[in-house]
């Protein structure tokens, strides 16, 4: 796996905990996400085969790991693969909290982009995943790849390690999310994005000035 999208986002205080995994259920049900993943999720098992013997019902109790932090805080898993070939598998995996004391994860991860240019899949449809994430969790998602790490630390780009081909912020719910610190207040009730590669082409061969610039504001909204 190489590709990923990665989204954190601080709920609504006030959303109760099935709400916040119907909202992760409904996204990956979604035609914008479906269109990368397909339809079919799998549990993660030791052995392709085994995994394909475990079809996962999104909105069944089980397919969610109760996992206790504290005597307080629990933390609830999601582990998914999509049982796909070469190319378009993907695999997905979602962190909630309960109490939402810190921000909930959602990361989606696929094969390298040049796998993934090869199988005819449309950059747009890899930036329309990303800003679903965003805009329907209300949080900050980037898009990324190990590739991109690698390129941004062999042309020593400042803070390389977070080195991102786009970011999408939806409304923070919470409003008291950090990656959002960058954005004036006045501006916080719509979604912001800032794209450095709009294409394949600019995938493969970013621009420096335009990847440094989104480096830049990534390490300022960190959380």
């Amino acid at each position: 796996m190489s590709l990923f999208i990665r989204c954190r986002w601080l709920p609504d205080p006030t959303h109760a905990l099935e709400g916040r995994i119907g909202e992760i259920v409904t996204l990956l049900r979604s035609e914008v996400v479906e269109r990368l993943t397909g339809s079919r999720w799998h549990g993660l098992a030791m052995s392709r085969a085994a995994a394909l013997r475990d079809r996962v019902d999104l909105n069944a109790t089980r397919a969610w790991r109760k996992v206790p932090l504290t005597t307080t805080q629990v933390m609830h898993r999601l582990g998914l693969w999509n049982g796909a070939d070469e190319a378009l598998s993907a695999s997905l995996s979602a962190t909630v909290y309960e109490p939402s004391e810190e921000p909930d994860i959602l990361v989606f991860s696929t094969s390298d982009c040049q796998s993934l240019e090869a199988s005819e899949t449309r950059w747009a449809d890899v930036l329309a995943v990303a800003e679903a994430f965003a805009n329907q969790l209300g949080g900050r998602a980037i898009v990324s790849s190990n590739e991109l790490l690698e390129w941004a630390a062999q042309r020593n780009v400042e803070h390389a390690d977070v080195a991102a081909y786009a970011a999408y912020w939806g409304v923070d719910r919470s409003g008291a999310n950090p990656c959002y610190e960058w954005i004036p207040k006045d501006h916080r009730g719509s979604p912001s994005c800032k794209v450095a590669c709009t294409t394949w082409a600019e995938a493969a061969s970013p621009s420096e000035e335009r990847l440094a610039n989104l480096v830049r504001l990534l390490r300022v909204s960190q959380p």
